[in-house]
């Protein structure tokens, strides 16, 4: 069985995450009372849009899995 490095995993791993995932928006920091009021936890989803969103949960998982 053959061992990788350490610095290779690690290379290994940003070339996965960089050909299979969008990097995110950086988050702006606002100061008390400043900003929406939104902090709802849950989202009204359609029943499709639920599918599609475990169907991409699935899809994603797989991903890691392979």
């Amino acid at each position: 069985m053959s061992r990788i490095t350490e610095d290779q995993f690690r290379a290994d791993a940003v070339a996965f995450l960089a050909a299979n995932c969008k990097e995110r928006e950086p988050e702006t920091l606002t100061a008390w009372g400043e900003g929406e009021d939104k902090v709802a936890v849950f989202e009204e989803k359609s029943k499709e849009a639920e599918r599609l969103d475990i169907e991409a949960g699935k899809a994603w998982r797989q991903k890691l899995f392979d």
